[in-house]
């Protein structure tokens, strides 16, 4: 019963987080955000790779890409083999640090109801969930990309 309770509390905050932020999205959908928020931590991935990453179709991936591109906030590489690359523009790398920028200041807006005990704890509890996860890099590679970012 806990674990429900709790997993339910995490849906909660992820919607809260969600909720504030979409007001940064503009007209972007959600899946050309995440795509814009994967490129800012990987140099140059492939359409595959972002297509996994991100849990699209090829296909939907490649209709992402293309609108990123017609707003001129991606733009693709030439062929590696049969890999095509794909890089943020000066402007992508402003919208996708704008992005990142405000779920940070959403997230910090929650946070900072917590005491530094609180906060702590919660640390702890958030990297060793964060640790074990099949996701890209490790917290601390994360963590050293939004060092110094306000």
């Amino acid at each position: 019963m806990q674990a429900n309770y709790l997993a339910d509390q995490l849906c909660e905050i992820s919607t809260a987080l969600d909720h504030e932020t979409v007001k940064t999205y503009g007209d972007l959908p959600e899946s050309s955000v995440a795509t814009l928020l994967l490129l800012r931590r990987c140099a140059v991935p492939s359409l595959t790779f972002l297509s996994n990453e991100i849990g699209l179709s090829h296909f939907v991936t490649v209709r992402v890409i293309e609108q990123l591109e017609d707003s001129k906030l991606v733009r693709r590489l030439k062929r590696q083999g049969r890999q095509v690359q794909v890089k943020l523009t000066a402007g992508g790398k402003r919208k996708a640090d704008e992005l990142a920028k405000a779920r940070r200041q959403a997230a910090e807006t929650l946070l900072a109801k917590l005491d530094e005990e609180q906060r702590t704890v919660l640390s702890r509890a958030f990297t060793q969930i964060l640790n074990r996860t099949d996701r890209l890099g490790s917290f601390e590679d994360l963590a050293s990309l939004t060092a110094g970012r306000s």
